[in-house]
């Protein structure tokens, strides 16, 4: 039977876990956005235009209001191996407006006193045991105060909330290494903060709305309501009727509870009330509504929470989160959270986010809208932006933009730009910085060239390779045109090259060959194993020449002269009995091509 001493240590265990993988995955994400290296060049486009093949390159994205960029004005940058920081300054150069990172985004904003992230360490007593954590948040198109943003650290401490004009303040004990701030309200993006310090810290924000309210307001001109994120999922709507779903609360209404129990909401403890309570300890047994999650969720279909959900969740069918997930989600079916999540993901069908730091367990599809960082594990399909880490599928997987990893599939692997390595039947991708294994893989800025060649086995062959330098495919068919020895085969193989100067390449490949006569068809009784090493040397117009020796290995059964080509070897290195009707023939030769 579970005491409250119990429940509340399960408590502790499982935020000190989500920490310590909150941890291990934040370094991934606070990349030094403007110190990394890019190449640009732009000759007198739009401002807006040059700011996103900026971000392109850089691999970020910004948050800012259209309305402070110059309309008119164009930008020429040609630079080479630059840190974004230099490239965003010459793009905004004779303008007010500087960049600050702001989480995962680079903020542009008018030069004002007010910054980003500024951090001032103050004097600490040597008597006192315990700092403070304070500061002033800001609107970042009106730059005016925020009130009502819920500020509070995820281990312990009850949330404070900003006042009119816009400052909080909390106290922690110094024997605390470091502690996590959540920033809260409905009308901005949902952010956080690692505080690492032991001592009095100020730090002052800058948020932007989800929604750009006029910042006058009059009865024909009112401002814009917030539609719940939950209203869009089809279990919601059918299980809630509209006056749970657009409730409005502010989160200065919400409150913390310590348990609640519910048939179906609002048959249950909170009644119509349920949608202003952060529950411990939430009992459904069929389907429950509730403002968030701080502890364990058990629902019989449903578990629905418009905000935030810092524990875990189990569910029959479905859970579904309108904000970020600090923790594990189990369900039947299907799992979805609109914000960041933070742990475990793992449900019978479906799993979706919009970032993860964690793991992905579906038994059909895992869905990201943004990036993961971690692992995505699904039966059929797993689909991200972009990717740190692993994707793994029993039919596709797919990065848009992004991956730094590896991507393993039954069927296809699909990236954007790869580095790492990609295994499955089929892989795709823009470039890569790694090796793709399979049945067939294209790189579009890759290796794949034309070739018509000469060999001792046939006089002429015909070969595509596709690929990359260190991993690629390659099919071929030849012909021998001979009116008294026509023969005819093709063949499927590996290889990799090597360079040994900038347009001289050794190359290294293994191919299985089946050879015809006339008109018979392939038997594996005519099998030749091949093995080729040459030099190529490709030219500034194109082409490329090369040639080098090979080795081949020849099973075979001489009873079946019918499909038979003899002589294949002209001075064999051996030719010895394999068993009944069966025969093994060395031999070495030659390669001599001209690719394109």
């Amino acid at each position: 039977m579970l005491t409250i001493y119990s429940i509340n240590k399960m408590i502790l265990t499982r935020r000190t876990f989500t920490f310590i993988l909150y941890s291990f995955f934040l370094q991934f994400s606070f990349a030094q956005i403007l110190e990394k290296k890019i190449d640009v060049n732009l000759e007198a486009v739009p401002l807006t235009s040059a700011l996103k093949v900026i971000a392109e390159n850089g691999d970020f994205s910004y948050s800012y209001n259209p309305a402070i960029l110059p309309k008119n004005k164009t930008v020429t940058i040609h630079t080479r191996n630059t840190p974004v920081n230099e490239v965003l300054q010459l793009a905004l150069a004779s303008t007010n407006l500087e960049p600050v990172v702001v989480g995962h985004h680079v903020v542009l904003k008018n030069a004002q006193p007010v910054t980003a992230v500024e951090r001032k360490p103050l004097a600490v007593k040597p008597e006192r045991n315990y700092f403070t954590v304070s500061g002033y948040i800001f609107d970042g198109h009106s730059q005016l105060p925020i009130e009502g943003i819920k500020v509070n650290d995820t281990k312990s401490q009850e949330p404070v909330f900003t006042n009119e004009k816009g400052y909080f303040q909390l106290r922690f004990s110094v024997n605390k290494h470091s502690r996590e701030l959540l920033f809260f309200h409905k009308k901005y993006p949902h952010d956080s903060f690692i505080v690492q310090a032991k001592e009095d810290t100020q730090l002052n924000l800058i948020l932007f709305p989800l929604i750009v309210e006029p910042i006058k307001t009059n009865e024909l001109n009112p401002p814009p309501q917030i539609a719940n994120p939950l209203s869009s999922i089809g279990l919601v709507k059918v299980m809630f009727n509209e006056e749970i779903l657009e409730d409005t609360s502010s989160k200065s209404e919400i409150k913390i509870s310590p348990g609640q129990f519910s048939f179906i909401t609002p048959a249950g403890t909170h009644g119509l009330r349920a949608g202003k309570f952060i529950n411990r300890l939430s009992l459904n047994v069929l389907a429950g509504y509730s403002a968030g999650v701080k502890g364990i969720e058990i629902g019989g279909i449903l578990n629905s929470n418009r905000h935030e959900v810092d524990g875990i969740q189990m569910a029959g069918l479905v859970n579904a989160v309108g904000g970020s997930v600090h923790g594990v989600q189990v369900a039947g079916i299907s799992n979805v959270s609109l914000g960041t999540t933070i742990g475990i993901q793992t449900a019978g069908i479906h799993n979706h986010s919009d970032t993860i730091y964690g793991i992905q367990l579906a038994g059909m599809a895992n869905l990201l809208s943004k990036k993961f960082v971690g692992l995505q594990i699904a039966g059929a399909m797993n689909v991200a932006e972009n990717g740190y880490g692993g994707q793994i599928s029993g039919f596709i997987n797919v990065s848009t933009d992004t991956l730094r990893g590896i991507q393993i599939a039954g069927v296809a692997n699909i990236a954007n730009k790869a580095t790492g390595m990609q295994i499955g039947l089929f892989n795709y991708a823009d470039s890569l910085g790694g090796v793709a294994i399979g049945l067939f893989s294209f790189v579009r800025l890759g290796y794949h060239h034309f070739e018509i060649s000469t060999s001792d086995l046939l006089p002429l062959h015909f070969t595509y390779r596709s690929g990359n330098h260190s991993f690629y495919n390659l099919f071929s068919a030849g012909i021998d045109p001979a009116p008294n020895r026509f023969a005819w085969g093709y063949g499927y193989g590996l290889g990799t090259s090597l360079a040994i100067k900038p347009q001289w390449r050794i190359h290294s490949e293994v191919i299985a060959y089946m050879l015809n006569a006339k008109d018979a068809n392939t038997r594996l009784e005519n099998l030749i194993s091949r093995f080729q090493l040459y030099l190529r040397y490709r030219s500034d117009l194109g082409f490329g020449f090369s040639a080098g020796p090979s080795a081949s290995l020849r099973y075979y059964d001489p009873a079946q002269t019918n499909y038979m080509v003899e002589p294949v070897a002209s001075f064999p290195l051996f030719d010895r009995e394999a068993g009944t009707n069966s025969k093994v023939q060395a031999w070495a030769g030659w390669h001599i091509g001209v690719e394109f």
